[in-house]
C-alpha cells in the first residue's frame, strides 16, 4: 500500500501555517507598542495643541482596540473649533522664589539684589473687590502696607470698562483684616467690582539696600548729585572712610550654600 502523501503534506502545511501565525502574533505583540509610540511621538511634534494631541492618543488606542474586536470597525475623532468649556483658568508655571543661593538663582545678573544702588521700585497688581468712581478696596485683607504707603503712586487700570486709564493715587489706607487696602484715585476713574489695577511707586534713597555692609568706623550714604553723566540711574552709593583707622565696605553673595554649587562659570 502506498503511503498517503497528501495527508502528510496537508499536516505539514498546517504545522507550517501554525508556526507562521504564531510568529506573526509575536511580531505584532513586539511592534504594536513601538508603532503606538512612533505615532504619538510624531503627533506631539506636529501640533502645539495639547488637546489635539490627547484626542489623537485616544483615537490611536481606540483604533487598535477596535481592530482586535472587529476588523471593520473604525473610530473617528473629529476636532473642531467649537468651545465645550469656557471660563477655564489659564495654565502657568510656578518658578518659586528668587534668591542668591541654591536653585533660586534665576537672574542673569548674579548680584541682582541691587546691583545699581538704586532706590526701591514697588509694583503690585491689586484686585478691586469693592469699587466705585475713584475708589478701590483691594481683595487682600492680610496686606501689610501701612497708612499712606501707596499715596503718590501712579496707577493703571488693566481690566474692565476703564482699562487703560492712568493717574495717581491720592490716598491709601491700610488693610484691617476684613478689608484690603483702600485707595483713592484721581481722575474720577469709573471702577467696578472685579477690576484690576497696577500700582507703581518709587522709593528713593537707601542705596545700600540688598548689600551686606561691613562696618569699620566709616559710613555709607546715598548720593543724588555727584553722578556719572552717562548713568541711566538716579542715585549712587557713597562710601566714606575719611579718618585714620576707618574702613568701610559692602558685600554681596551668590551660590553660597556650603559644599554645594548650583552655578558653573
Amino acid at each position: 500500500m502506498e503511503p498517503d502523501t497528501s495527508r502528510e503534506g496537508e499536516a505539514s502545511g498546517n504545522r507550517r501555517d501554525s508556526r507562521i501565525a504564531k510568529a506573526c502574533l509575536w511580531l505584532a505583540a513586539l511592534l504594536l507598542p513601538a508603532m503606538l509610540f512612533v505615532t504619538l511621538h510624531g503627533v506631539a511634534r506636529r501640533t502645539a495643541n495639547g488637546w489635539e494631541w490627547i484626542a489623537r492618543v485616544y483615537a490611536s488606542q481606540s483604533l487598535a482596540k477596535d481592530r482586535t474586536q472587529d476588523a471593520g470597525s473604525v473610530t473617528h475623532v473629529v476636532l473642531t473649533g467649537r468651545v465645550l468649556q469656557t471660563g477655564v483658568q489659564r495654565m502657568g508655571m510656578n518658578l518659586g522664589d528668587q534668591a542668591f543661593y541654591n536653585s533660586a538663582q534665576m537672574m542673569k545678573n548674579l548680584v541682582s539684589r541691587n546691583a545699581g544702588f538704586e532706590g526701591l521700585a514697588w509694583q503690585s497688581v491689586l484686585h478691586c473687590r469693592v469699587a466705585s468712581t475713584g475708589q478701590c478696596t483691594d481683595a487682600m485683607a492680610a496686606a501689610k502696607w501701612g497708612d499712606g504707603f501707596w499715596q503718590g503712586a501712579s496707577y493703571e487700570v488693566i481690566s474692565g470698562a476703564a482699562e487703560g486709564h492712568t493717574g495717581h493715587i491720592t490716598a491709601s489706607r491700610k488693610a484691617d483684616g476684613t478689608h484690603g487696602v483702600e485707595l483713592s484715585l484721581d481722575g474720577n476713574v469709573p471702577l467696578h467690582s472685579g477690576d484690576y489695577i497696577i500700582a507703581r511707586k518709587q522709593f528713593p534713597g537707601n542705596a545700600q539696600a540688598g548689600w551686606w555692609v561691613e562696618q569699620g568706623g566709616g559710613k555709607v550714604e546715598t548720593e543724588f548729585k555727584d553722578l556719572s553723566p552717562h548713568t541711566p540711574g538716579r542715585q549712587a552709593l557713597r562710601i566714606v572712610a575719611a579718618s585714620s583707622g576707618q574702613s568701610m565696605g559692602i558685600e554681596a553673595f551668590f551660590d553660597s550654600s556650603t559644599d554645594r554649587s548650583f552655578l558653573r562659570m
